[in-house]
């Protein structure tokens, strides 16, 4: 058996064991059959690298209304949706808590590491920002939605913590994609239409302690929405709701848009997705200064070969920090 089938095999191993827990909970929530799986390519991700300073701060907010916590019951017919294993495994997605595998580990370094960075920044004053973390990257294609919800998940999986996954990329929208979930309205509406509520837009998964705030219709607006006082005050009050709730923000690269640039203002940490032997040196310092504003920046290589990261626990894996001037 080549290592191709050894990772089939292992992820339908891995599938079928989430399938039965999830199977326990109740029959909706049981993954179809892995049998006839696609074949999923590798895209392990390797080095991290991080620049730090104190955190800036958001602009006071008003209430906004969200009647529970994430990870709680929600009410009966309220935007609740099934995450299939099976959608998950086709688009690449580790699935944690399944069993032992590098991709698993890498994210949990990652995870370690983005929780440490919030911790290293609390503050009474910081509101929370250190729970906002944006991932982008320079170009289409270099792996940031794939990171995003690996990311999201592997938070997810913590005992006291709680995760929005929240799709800030309005054009392309593959978080959604890669979820195997559909919704007709999200952010885009809840700030253009003052009828929608927090909740009207929230969706609640099958996986516990994981909602999702979906992007919304396209608006020929986007960037000035993005820098609106309503999102200032929406992105700060789901920070300060709950101090236990991390909040992911999945959104456009920084070469396409000027999205990232207004994102990185709110945000107290960045991950910066770069694609091993595809993004250039100058497209990564470019895209660095572009959301320069954001107070940590910190770099996770994607696409690395597996021979680069074949042990566990040697030479690529690490960390290196640098102040910023």
């Amino acid at each position: 058996m080549n290592m191709e089938e050894k990772s089939r095999d292992a992820l339908r191993r891995a599938a079928a064991r989430l399938g039965e827990s999830l199977a326990a909970r109740g029959p909706a929530a049981a993954p179809p059959n892995l049998a006839n799986a696609p074949n999923l390519a590798k895209r392990p991700t390797a080095a991290f690298e991080t620049s730090r300073v104190e955190p800036v701060l958001g602009s006071a907010a008003s209430p906004a209304t969200e009647p529970q916590a994430d990870g709680a019951a929600a009410p009966a017919g309220k935007n609740v949706v099934t995450i299939s294993p099976t959608t998950l495994a086709a688009n690449g997605i580790t699935l944690p808590g399944t069993g032992h595998s590098r991709a698993v580990e890498e994210f949990r370094i990652i995870k370690r590491h983005v929780l440490a960075n919030a911790a290293r920044t609390q503050s009474s004053a910081s509101d929370g920002l250190n729970r906002m973390v944006m991932v982008t990257s320079a170009q289409p294609g270099d792996g940031k939605t794939y990171t995003a919800i690996n990311l999201a998940l592997s938070i997810a999986l913590e005992r006291d913590l709680k995760v929005l996954l929240f799709d800030a990329d309005v054009y392309r929208q593959s978080l959604l994609s890669y979820l195997g979930v559909k919704a007709e309205s999200g952010w885009i509406e809840l700030l253009s239409d003052s009828g929608l509520s927090f909740s009207d837009v929230l969706i609640h998964t099958n996986i516990p302690n994981l909602t999702v705030m979906p992007a919304g219709h396209a608006h020929p607006e986007v960037p000035e929405l993005m820098s609106s006082r309503k999102m200032v005050e929406l992105v700060t009050e789901m920070a300060r709701r709950y101090s236990d709730r991390f909040i992911i923000f999945d959104t456009l690269p920084c070469l396409a848009s000027s999205e990232p640039a207004v994102l990185a203002s709110m945000v107290g940490q960045a991950v910066f997705v770069v694609a091993a032997y595809e993004t250039g040196r100058e497209q990564v310092e470019t895209s660095l200064r572009l959301i320069g504003a954001c107070p940590s920046v910190s770099l996770v290589l994607n696409k690395a070969y597996s021979a680069l990261t074949e042990q566990f626990g040697g030479g690529p894996y690490g960390y290196r920090y640098k102040d910023k001037k």
